[in-house]
């Protein structure tokens, strides 16, 4: 028997009103009610819609829609990022057509890699699609005075442009070129901390992310700086290479229990990166 027009799925690409109300359907799917992330979320999804960094969908029942997803482009590797389906229709198979739809528009572009950060209530999904885990990460919270007592100033600087040796460590960290993405950032108010030639970070808003260093000295040099520039929030991969000294510098913001924590998954080619080089990444939904 066919199944009634108003139980199937309709999948297609998200023009701005769509990426407004894929916003509030992503954060209610989080469980929260929050507007201000609602916002922060479309204005993400609209910078890398408009700067052709992302590809997003939105999915629709009965001409409403109810679920959204986004494809962030590199070379050949590709971010799931902000899928989510509104409280009320989940296990309805609308994440699994919408993440089939989204790995479809990947291999049509030539992408061989795919990754992403999954909440505990997708890694099931991700898993049925072949993904697989690699480390946990944690959304944490920067101390409000950095550095602490006693401390001399770190000696970071502030950039405009993005030096080549800040585009070479970043390729070597995260395994491709991701330029476009940080030189997008930069356009819309980031601004570029230097530690010499040994790390850089990019604060946008009270955001730092992507930090890259190698090693720990340069990396909590661009802590602090960030800190005192008014970074509060970092989100950190916690890969076998993640020195404890530079996690136990930040703060869990949630009460105990309600971490922010997600799994990177991957699917696909392996990604030749060199993650010891990872202090913080961008953000969940664009690694």
């Amino acid at each position: 028997m066919n199944r009634n027009r108003e139980d199937r799925v309709a999948i297609r690409t998200a023009d701005e009103t769509m990426l407004r109300e894929g916003s509030r359907i992503f954060v209610l799917a989080l469980g929260r009610d929050d507007p201000a992330a609602e916002d922060h979320l479309f204005a993400m999804s609209k910078l890398l819609a408009d700067g052709g960094c992302g590809h997003f969908i939105g999915a629709s029942l009965g001409g409403r829609m109810v679920g959204y997803g986004a494809l962030v482009t590199y070379e050949h590797l590709g971010w799931i990022a902000f899928m989510g389906t509104e409280p009320g229709m989940q296990g309805r198979g609308i994440g699994s057509a919408m993440l089939a739809r989204l790995m479809d528009e990947a291999r049509g572009r030539g992408i061989s890699s795919l990754k992403l950060d999954a909440t505990n209530a997708g890694i099931k999904l991700y898993a049925k699609h072949g993904f697989t885990e690699e480390y946990p990460g944690r959304r944490l919270e920067i101390p409000a005075r950095c550095p602490p007592p006693g401390q001399p100033a770190p000696k970071v600087t502030l950039a405009a442009d993005l030096p080549d040796w800040c585009l070479v460590m970043d390729r070597r960290a995260f395994g491709e070129d991701r330029s476009k993405l940080l030189k997008l950032i930069l356009r819309d108010g980031g601004k570029l901390l230097l530690a010499g030639e040994d790390g850089f970070g990019v604060l946008h808003g009270r955001k730092l992310g992507p930090l890259v260093a190698d090693g720990i000295e340069p990396a909590l040099r661009i802590l602090w700086r960030a800190g005192d520039l008014g970074a509060r929030v970092i989100y950190v991969p916690l890969h076998p290479g993640m020195p404890r000294a530079f996690v136990e510098k930040l703060r869990d913001p949630e009460p105990e229990g309600k971490a922010v924590c997600c799994v990177r998954m991957a699917f696909g080619e392996p990604v030749d990166d060199e993650y010891d080089l990872v202090f913080a990444a961008h953000s969940a939904a664009t690694g």
